[in-house]
């Protein structure tokens, strides 16, 4: 295996008053420079939709195409991301034109044209593909699973309602837009020469005049034992129970990989060849444990059944004898063993990854590359101290239940087994 050490593959400065992280591009002569602010739609749900329309508008001196147009005559392309905890704006091209692009990207945000028309088209868009969403199978399984796991309180649900979206000012939100350079970020810069970048960049760092709004807290509730159906025209159903362990242990980090690759995950493991080779109860049949990727927070175990309507009892049951006794199966033990460990001896960690893992390492509260230790647990885990921590973390957890399916198809009997049943509609999971 190859780990990294961060602190010489990252050299820092800093601008005023922003932290600027590099990192030498050894392969090519494409440069990266990365605005990182730490706020997201966690602070700001708006924040979001204005990078959205953003995307579609020019300024005071380009149209939206001929924007287009400069920053493809530049060969350097930009990208906006957005998550609950980050906003992330990137220009990636030639490094000999980067300077330039700087300076584009920096004129397109301070001087960005509000356009009523192109918002309207935006909300239009983002309210269709709503309605679409609440056709499709995959989505609407995955807003039930997150309504087992959060309740009806969460991220997923708490979104902009329609009657907001139709009576936002366009200016307002752009104004969000043009005053992001003067929000907390840092910079990270990916490229061959570490001054000439930085010199690009330096002209249009402000120093920090504002601060974000508090990020607003989602509750990670217990589960309990719920039942929660959505009906759904299918031949099958799917079924997914999932439950809070206890929170992040750097710890088990090495125990969470062998317990999925043995026991869990990929078509070796043993709920896959018991559940649906052997026995050919489900198409589709997987137990995996999730580490939290902050510190503080919670695990989560989420065991899945796709099948027939009539198998699904038979699945479950199947399913609850594999987890009563976690089951002992050395040789297969350790080829999960070895797998684990193959997969992080071949799995190189390089060019911008170098920068973005060690930033999702921080979230866990380490400095340094932690698959060096994982690799030891694992290298050093005996079938009995995964059995230990499968009976303390994983054997006691309570689920709740997320089906969907016809509900004519549902065996009463074996549902109210798992818990206490509640039909939800779809404006329930969606929040819309």
């Amino acid at each position: 295996p190859q780990f990294i050490d961060y602190k010489t593959a990252i050299a820092t400065t800093q601008i005023k008053d922003k932290k600027v992280s590099f990192v030498q591009n050894k392969y090519n002569k494409v440069a990266q420079v990365n605005y990182i602010f730490p706020f997201g739609t966690d602070n700001d749900k708006e924040l979001s939709l204005g990078v959205s329309v953003l995307q579609y508008l020019g300024t005071d001196k380009y149209t939206p195409e001929q924007l287009k147009e400069e920053f493809y005559k530049l060969g350097i392309s930009n990208s906006f991301r957005t998550s609950n905890d980050q906003t992330i704006i990137t220009l990636s091209g030639l490094e000999s034109n980067m300077k330039k692009g700087v300076e584009l990207m920096n004129h397109w945000m301070t001087n960005v044209k509000a356009d009523k028309a192109i918002y309207d088209q935006t909300v239009k868009t983002i309210l269709e593909s709503r309605e679409v969403a609440k056709k499709d199978k995959t989505r609407i399984m995955s807003a039930l699973s997150n309504y087992a796991k959060y309740g009806k309180d969460s991220r997923m649900t708490d979104i902009i309602s329609k009657q907001r979206l139709e009576s936002i000012n366009v200016n307002e939100l752009m104004s969000k837009i043009k005053t992001l350079n003067q929000y907390p970020y840092e910079i990270f810069i990916y490229g061959e020469d570490q001054k000439g970048l930085e010199k690009a960049v330096k002209p249009f760092i402000a120093d920090t005049k504002m601060q974000p709004a508090k990020a607003k807290v989602y509750a990670e509730p217990t589960t309990e034992g719920k039942v929660y159906f959505t009906a759904y025209d299918m031949v099958q159903m799917e079924m997914a129970k999932v439950a809070k362990a206890k929170n992040v242990d750097l710890a088990n980090f090495g125990k969470a990989n062998v317990f999925n690759e043995y026991f869990g995950r990929g078509l070796s493991s043993i709920v896959f060849q018991e559940i649906r080779e052997s026995k050919s109860l489900a198409y589709s049949a997987y137990v995996s444990y999730a580490t939290a990727s902050e510190k503080d927070h919670p695990n989560y175990v989420t065991n899945y059944i796709g099948t027939q309507a009539n198998k699904l009892p038979l699945a479950v049951s199947a399913m609850n004898d594999l987890m009563a006794d976690f089951p002992q199966i050395p040789a297969q033990f350790e080829n999960s063993k070895g797998s684990a460990l193959k997969q992080i001896a071949s799995n190189r960690i390089n060019r911008t990854s170098i920068f973005y893992n060690q930033l999702a390492l921080k979230k866990l509260g380490v400095d340094y590359d932690i698959r060096k230790d994982v690799y030891a647990e694992i290298q050093n885990l005996s079938l009995p101290q995964l059995t230990s921590f499968y009976n303390a973390d994983i054997k006691p957890l309570k689920y709740n239940t997320a089906i969907i399916g016809k509900k004519e198809n549902l065996n009463m009997e074996s549902i109210n087994k798992m818990g206490e049943f509640k039909e939800v509609t779809l404006e329930e999971i969606f929040g819309y």
